[in-house]
């Protein structure tokens, strides 16, 4: 479901001429996905993407102009902000994100230059879906010995809290990995197979077996009880 601060949806169909026809899926439209395009189902995540962009225009610039003054802003804002904040915010932003870059493809087309810079934007978060399960895998599994360390814990703790990761074992380490690949799979699935109820209750119950036998095996979870569901 989404939940917006602002209501910026009326102002961003009305910015970039977006005008839907008929919604593609309407059983979508009660969770608060009520058009067609990207731009306008994220609503008040434009204002979150902008912030985190400055911000990541910020920390390339201070990175690049090494004066002290700079280096001091640096790390007091981005220090144990920057990093937490962008993962913090694909964690809890994911599935609002992939409904609505698939919904936008599905309804594909470059007839104006609203839909193009919905079409655009959806892209770019598209990969950022995509490749975040990828990322959260092979970063904590390059990062194995780092941990445990506070620093490390500053930047990135939020990317694999509650995971047993003192046993040290990959197949822990690839929980976000498997949870994250199983959203994108039965919102693919919900939205591209919509007329195809069969299909989706197989994919629906073949990846939630996959997990439930995964978590049994690897008991990937400081608080074991979340490993039996």
């Amino acid at each position: 479901m989404t939940f917006d601060l602002i209501e910026l949806g009326p102002y961003i169909r009305k910015a970039l001429n977006l005008y839907d026809d008929e919604l593609s899926i309407r059983n979508l439209s009660d969770l608060g996905y009520s058009s067609n395009y990207f731009a306008i189902n994220i609503g008040s995540l434009l204002l979150v993407m902008a912030y985190l962009i400055f911000l990541l225009i910020f920390y390339a610039c201070t990175w690049m102009i090494r004066h002290k003054k700079f280096m001091h802003y640096r790390k007091k804002i981005v220090g144990g902000l920057f990093w937490n904040k962008i993962i913090s915010f694909i964690n809890e932003s994911y599935v609002q994100l992939t409904v609505s870059c698939i919904t936008n493809f599905v309804n594909f087309d470059l007839k104006s230059y609203g839909t193009i810079i919905s079409t655009i934007v959806a892209l770019f978060a598209f990969v950022v879906c995509l490749g975040f399960p990828i990322f959260s895998f092979c970063f904590l599994y390059n990062n194995l010995r780092k941990l445990r360390t506070w620093q490390f814990k500053e930047k990135f703790e939020s990317l694999y809290e509650g995971l047993a990761y003192k046993r040290g074992h990959y197949m822990v380490l690839a929980e976000p990995f498997f949870s994250f690949a199983r959203v994108l799979i039965l919102i693919s699935a919900l939205i591209i197979l919509q007329k195809n109820s069969y299909f989706q209750i197989f994919v629906a119950n073949f990846t939630t077996t996959f997990i439930v036998i995964y978590a049994g095996i690897a008991s990937p979870y400081q608080d074991k009880t979340k490993s039996f569901f």
